[in-house]
C-alpha cells in the first residue's frame, strides 16, 4: 500500500480573489417552519451494512473557507467513520485552528478519526478544479483507507450542470461534470476498485438529472440539493456510523434528516437533499428518451404549452436577471405538468415514475413543498440556452430533448407567435379596473396565438422624466395566461430596505408556491467585501407576511454559495432598467446607496407608494421562438392612499 499521493508536476498556482464565509442568519424571530414530508421508495438491489470511509474533496479556496473550518470540526464531532480530507484553504478569508491543524493558505491531506485529525501530507498549494488532482485523491484514499463502505464527497460552491470546486488562486478554474466522471474512474481504476457506494455534494444545485449521469459509473447513490444550499451547509456530525456500521441508504437519510435539522434550526425555509438511486438511471435515460420522440410526434402542436408547463414547475437557482437564472427545473414537477398536453400523456408519465424510482428519498422545506429529488437544465428558449451545455457528454437523452424542444418551437410560423393587440403598447381604461386595493389589468394577444406563451409577468416601476422611453422597474410577479388572455394585478406596493439609515429602493421578484402564497423574495444586488465585489441576491423567504430567513447568495465563477455577511460588508440593491423603444436592459443601483449587509441591521419595508404617484404597470410575455412583448398603462396612486 503506497503513501505516496501527489504525482510530480502539481505545484502552486496564480493567485485569484473574492469573499469570504458562508452561512446566513436572519434579524427577525420568525415561527418555527416545519419540514416538508419524507419520500422514500424502496430498493431492490443489495446494499448490506459495513464500516465506513468517507473521502472529502474540500475546495475551500474561496470565499468558503470559513464555513469549511466549521465542517470540519462538525467530522471531528463523529464516531465510527473514517475521514479523508483533502482541504485547501485561502488566504485572506480565515485563520481558525481547527483540530489543532493550526492556520495554513494551501492545501493539506487529513485522516480524520473519532475526534483526531493526522496530518498525512503537506503538498502545498494545490488546484482543486484540476481533474488529476480529484483521480489521485481518490486513488489515495482507497489505496490507504478503502473500508467495507466507501463514499466521496466533493464540497465547495456548485454550479448544476457547470460542476463544482472553484479555486480562486487558479483563476476560479472548476472541475467540469466530464471531467469530475473520467477522474473519478481514473481513480478507481489506480486503486483497482469497481465503485464507490456513494458519491455526495456539500454543495449548491447539484441534485441533476446531468450531475447524476456523470457519476452513475462510478457509485450506487448520489446524495445533493436540487436548490442552493444554505451556509450551514451538511451537518458533517450527523455521518456517524454505529459499531455493527451502515448500508448507503441509511447513511444518506441520516446527512438528508441532519442536513435538515440543522437547516430548520437556523429558520431556512427552502432546502432540498435527495438520495439517488444511481444504479436504476437506465429507466430515467429511457423515460427522457420517450419523452423527446412524443414531442417530434403529435405533441409537435403543444409546444408552446410545454414552455408554460415548464415555466409552472418548480425551479431552482432563480434569478430575475437571465443571465444569471440557472434554469434548473424539478423533472418530477415538470412531468407532472406535461400529463396534461395531448400526446404527451404516457411519455410525461412515465418520466414521473422513474424520477420517483430513481429518488430513494428526498426531504425539503416548506418553500421546496412542490420539489420531488432531481432537476435538470431547462432555459425557456434557445437564445438563453448556453452553448457550453452543448459540449458535455453525459445525460445526451436530456441534450437530445431539449433540442427537440428548441426546434419546435423556432419552427413555430411567425402568424402563430403571440403579440398583444395593443399595438402601441398601450393598455386602454376600459382593459383596467382601479381601487385603494389596486389596480387589475388585462388584455389579448393575437387570436389562437396565446397556446405558445411560454412565460407572462407583470411589472410595476416608474418612467424617467428625461427620456419617456426609460423605465425604471421596481418588481415582477407571474400574471395569468387564460387561452389568449393574459392578466395580472399589482397591489401598489413597492420593496425598501434600510440598514437603520437611509432606506433605498430594492426589486422585489417575487415568487408563489402551488397554492398561490407568496413564498420568496428575490432581491438582485451587488455585494462588496473590502475591495473586491461580486453579484447575486438576496433572498427572502416567507410565511404569510413575516420574512422567516434571510439568505445572501453570491457567485464565484458560474457557481454559487451562500455567505454570512461581516462587520465591513456592504450591498446595493440593483433596479431593473428598460428601455421601452428596444426593450434593452440594465441593472442599476437603486436610489439611497450602499447599505451595510449584516442582516441584524436590515429592516425591509414592502409599503405603499405615496399617494397620486406616478406609475407605470406592465404585462410582459415571453413566446417558445424567445421573442418578448410588453404591454402597459400609466396611472397614478389613489389619492385615498394617503
Amino acid at each position: 500500500m503506497t503513501n505516496r499521493f501527489w504525482r510530480a508536476g502539481v505545484g502552486a498556482l496564480l493567485a485569484g480573489s473574492l469573499f469570504a464565509a458562508c452561512s446566513s442568519s436572519s434579524s427577525s424571530t420568525p415561527p418555527d417552519t416545519t419540514t416538508g414530508e419524507r419520500v422514500t421508495a424502496t430498493r431492490t438491489s443489495t446494499d448490506d451494512p459495513g464500516q465506513w470511509t468517507v473521502m472529502v474533496y474540500m475546495a475551500a479556496d474561496n470565499n468558503l473557507e470559513g464555513a469549511a473550518l466549521a465542517d470540519l470540526a462538525e467530522m471531528g464531532q463523529t464516531t465510527g467513520t473514517d475521514f479523508v480530507v483533502l482541504l485547501d484553504r485561502a488566504p485572506g478569508y480565515a485563520s481558525a485552528d481547527v483540530l489543532g491543524l493550526g492556520d495554513f493558505t494551501d492545501t493539506v491531506l487529513l485522516h480524520v478519526a473519532d475526534g483526531q485529525a493526522e496530518v498525512l501530507q503537506t503538498p502545498g498549494e494545490l488546484n482543486m478544479g484540476q481533474a488529476s488532482v480529484l483521480e489521485q485523491f481518490v486513488s489515495f484514499g482507497l489505496q490507504n483507507y478503502r473500508n467495507d463502505k466507501n463514499g466521496l464527497v466533493i464540497w465547495d460552491h456548485g454550479g448544476s450542470w457547470r460542476g463544482a470546486a472553484w479555486d480562486e488562486t487558479d483563476g476560479d478554474d472548476n472541475l467540469g461534470l466530464d471531467e469530475m466522471s473520467t477522474s473519478v474512474q481514473a481513480g478507481l481504476r489506480d486503486a483497482g476498485v469497481d465503485r464507490l457506494d456513494l458519491v455526495g455534494f456539500d454543495a449548491c444545485l447539484m441534485a441533476t438529472y446531468e450531475v447524476a449521469s456523470a457519476v452513475a459509473p462510478s457509485a450506487d447513490y448520489l446524495v445533493a440539493s436540487e436548490e442552493v444550499e444554505p451556509g450551514n451547509g451538511w451537518d458533517w456530525s450527523a455521518l456517524s456510523t454505529p459499531a455493527g456500521g451502515s448500508t448507503t441508504q441509511e447513511l444518506g437519510e441520516a446527512v438528508i434528516q441532519g442536513f435538515t435539522d440543522q437547516s430548520q434550526q437556523n429558520k431556512e425555509s427552502s432546502t432540498t437533499l435527495s438520495l439517488v438511486d444511481l444504479t436504476q438511471l437506465t429507466e430515467l435515460d429511457a423515460a427522457v428518451s420517450k419523452l423527446a420522440l412524443a414531442m417530434t410526434d403529435e405533441a409537435r402542436a403543444e409546444i408552446g404549452r410545454i414552455g408554460y408547463s415548464r415555466n409552472q414547475a418548480i425551479g431552482f437557482g432563480k434569478d430575475p436577471n437571465p443571465e444569471n437564472d440557472y434554469f434548473s427545473v424539478d423533472l418530477g414537477a415538470l412531468a407532472a405538468g406535461l400529463q396534461s398536453l395531448t400526446g404527451l400523456e404516457d411519455a410525461a408519465g412515465d418520466l414521473r415514475d422513474a424520477v420517483d424510482s430513481v429518488v430513494v428519498s428526498h426531504l425539503d422545506g416548506p418553500v421546496a413543498s412542490a420539489a420531488t429529488g432531481l432537476a435538470a437544465y431547462f432555459p425557456p428558449a434557445s437564445d438563453l440556452h448556453k452553448a457550453a451545455y452543448d459540449q458535455l457528454t453525459v445525460a445526451p437523452s436530456w441534450a437530445h430533448l431539449l433540442t427537440t424542444y428548441y426546434e419546435g418551437g423556432d419552427s413555430v410560423s411567425a402568424a402563430n407567435l403571440p403579440t398583444f393587440v395593443d399595438e402601441d403598447r398601450y393598455i386602454e381604461e376600459d382593459h383596467t379596473q382601479t381601487s385603494t386595493d389596486g389596480l387589475y389589468m388585462e388584455t389579448d394577444v393575437q387570436a389562437g396565438t396565446g397556446g405558445n406563451i411560454v412565460e407572462a409577468r407583470l411589472f410595476w416601476g416608474q418612467v424617467s422624466g428625461e427620456n419617456p422611453d426609460l423605465v425604471t422597474w421596481f418588481g415582477e410577479l407571474n400574471a395569468d395566461v387564460a387561452g389568449d388572455t393574459v392578466s395580472g394585478g399589482y397591489n401598489w406596493r413597492y420593496l425598501t430596505i434600510t440598514d437603520g439609515t437611509t432606506p433605498t429602493y430594492a426589486y422585489a421578484s417575487i415568487n408563489y408556491d402551488a397554492n398561490g402564497d407568496a413564498d420568496k423574495i428575490i432581491v438582485p444586488i451587488r455585494f462588496q467585501r473590502g475591495g473586491q465585489q461580486a453579484t447575486g441576491n438576496l433572498t427572502l423567504s416567507l410565511d404569510g407576511e413575516s420574512i422567516i430567513a434571510e439568505t445572501f447568495y453570491l457567485r464565484t465563477g458560474e457557481g454559487i454559495a451562500a455567505v454570512t455577511p461581516e462587520v465591513g460588508d456592504t450591498f446595493v440593491p440593483l433596479m431593473k432598467q428598460e428601455n421601452l423603444s428596444d426593450f434593452s436592459v440594465n441593472w442599476v443601483p437603486g436610489s439611497g446607496g450602499v447599505l451595510d449587509a449584516r442582516t441584524e441591521l436590515l429592516e425591509y419595508t414592502y409599503g405603499l407608494m405615496p399617494a397620486a404617484s406616478p406609475i407605470i404597470v406592465g404585462l410582459g410575455i415571453d413566446d417558445v421562438a424567445g421573442n418578448q412583448d410588453l404591454v402597459f398603462t400609466g396611472t397614478a396612486t389613489p389619492a385615498e392612499l394617503g
